[in-house]
This record gives structure tokens, C-alpha cells and sequence, in this order.
């Protein structure tokens, strides 16, 4: 019952934070209407990467289960790093240094489980502009973040519309990730038994919430 609670709590918190990141991005990109200053540039790169780590951290809440014992999410971070990279490598890591992974590395480990876990075969399109697009964002999101010289800070038509490009894409992406795992989940679900049946239903819930944000 404690495990329930907690994870209906963090639910419900994850859904409000995604949200207002969602709320966010919707008034940066409203007043880059008509002020497309360096600053409100700079602004939308941060945003964009925020709600990208949003919506991964809430994928990942799905792949690691809550605990009755409060976790700290720097740990909770480590222990879902340490994993991805476990992944990406190929083999196990037995050091106990923190392993930290990219936003290219963390996108992908973070949709590839959570579509294997739920059965889903979603699987991320590299080979494609919307992807190429990503990569630029983030290497433009580095870029402001971490300059290293002045023209480090200018973001350019071109960036800007990169940035924004990327950003759809990467939504569309969560969206079809989100329906895939539903309906892997229902057609799972016809071989199971009606106890079990009810126990798994409640557990999806969490794709269809967020569905029903992001098409709202």
C-alpha cells in the first residue's frame, strides 16, 4: 500500500512538472514571435533540453519502480545510468564509479527500455532528418551552455529552426512510444488472467495520462 501511494504521488508530480515544461516552451516559442533577440534564443535552447530530461525522467520512473525508502534522485539518476551504459556497452560494469551518460546516450537507452519493458518493439529512427536535426540541437544546447568564446552565444535563424524542429520531433517520438507500449500492453493482456489483468491495467495508466497531456 506505501509503494502505491508513492508511486500515485510521484505520478501525479511528474504530470505536473511535464506540464509546465510543456507551458513553458508554448510562451518562449509565443514571444519569439515577434522578438527573436539572442537572449529569448538562448532561453528556448535551455527549455527545450529541460523538457527533454523531464519527459526521460518520467520514462524512467516507469523502468524503475518506486520505493517505500526514500531514494535520492542523484542515485536514482546513477542507478538507471549505470544500467543504460551497461546497455550501451555490451557488458557489466563492476567499478563503483558513478557512470554518467549523454542526452544522445540517455534518449536512446531511455526509450529502448522503456518499449522493452512494456513489449513494445518502438524502436528510434536514426536514419532519418528528424534525428539529424536532434543531434544539432544538442550540440547547439552545449554550445550556449558551455561556451567557450563570445560567438559561442549567437544562435542563428538556422539553429533556431533546428531547435524548434527537433524539439516535434522528439515529442512525436514520445507520443509513439507512449501508444506502442499501450497497445503492446492490451494485446498482452488478452492471454492474461482477470486478477492479473486488473493489476496490469492500473500500471498503464501512466502511458495514457501522459498521452492525454501531450495531445491536449
Amino acid at each position: 500500500m506505501e509503494v502505491e501511494k508513492l508511486a500515485l504521488e510521484e505520478d501525479e508530480e511528474i504530470r505536473r512538472m511535464i506540464q509546465v515544461l510543456q507551458e513553458d516552451l508554448a510562451s518562449i516559442e509565443g514571444i519569439l514571435r515577434d522578438n527573436k533577440g539572442q537572449f529569448w534564443r538562448r532561453v528556448y535552447a535551455r527549455a527545450i533540453f529541460a523538457f527533454v530530461d523531464g519527459v526521460l525522467f518520467s520514462l524512467k520512473v516507469g523502468i524503475l519502480p518506486p520505493s517505500p525508502h526514500p531514494l535520492l534522485e542523484s542515485e536514482r539518476e546513477y542507478l538507471y545510468g549505470r544500467r543504460a551504459k551497461e546497455e550501451l556497452d555490451g557488458h557489466k560494469l563492476f567499478d563503483l564509479t558513478p557512470t554518467r551518460v549523454s542526452v544522445r546516450e540517455d534518449f536512446e537507452m531511455t526509450f529502448f527500455m522503456y518499449a522493452d519493458m512494456w513489449g513494445s518493439n518502438f524502436r528510434i529512427r536514426k536514419n532519418t532528418k528528424g534525428w539529424d536535426l536532434f543531434l544539432e540541437a544538442i550540440r547547439i544546447r552545449k554550445r550556449v551552455t558551455h561556451p567557450k568564446r563570445l560567438r559561442d552565444l549567437d544562435i542563428t535563424n538556422g539553429d533556431l529552426e533546428a531547435l524548434h524542429k527537433a524539439l516535434h520531433w522528439f515529442m512525436r517520438n514520445h507520443v509513439s512510444l507512449l501508444e506502442s507500449s499501450v497497445k503492446a500492453t492490451k494485446e498482452m493482456l488478452k492471454g492474461m488472467s482477470r486478477a492479473f489483468r486488473k493489476k496490469s491495467i492500473k500500471s498503464n495508466e501512466r502511458d495514457k495520462g501522459q498521452l492525454k497531456l501531450l495531445e491536449s
